[in-house]
């Protein structure tokens, strides 16, 4: 089930701002407004509309990798990183 998210903003919210919001996935905007703020919402709205399309997200299911009791030591090397002096525990025979 999608539950959009929603942020409080300021009628005076920047480009920037919008665009790091968004990132973050909130999906909808609820600003105060009083009578004489009819500008500052079309304004806003100028805003929202001039935002770069938003790139279509993968779903990807995010799974959890937890390691399996006892294979702890099992670590594969699958390349030959330099890495200074770091070495992968081995098992104890």
């Amino acid at each position: 089930m999608h539950k959009p998210l929603i942020a409080r903003v300021p009628l005076d919210v920047s480009k920037e701002a919008l665009k790091e919001i968004r990132e973050t996935g909130v999906t909808g905007l609820v600003v105060h407004l009083s009578a004489r703020d009819k500008k500052g919402l079309s304004r806003l709205r100028e805003t929202i509309d001039s935002l770069p399309a938003m790139r279509k997200r993968r779903k990807d299911k995010v799974e959890p990798v937890l390691p399996i009791p006892g294979r702890e030591a099992a670590v594969e090397e699958e390349e030959d990183l330099d890495l200074g002096e770091a070495t992968i525990p081995q098992p104890e025979s």
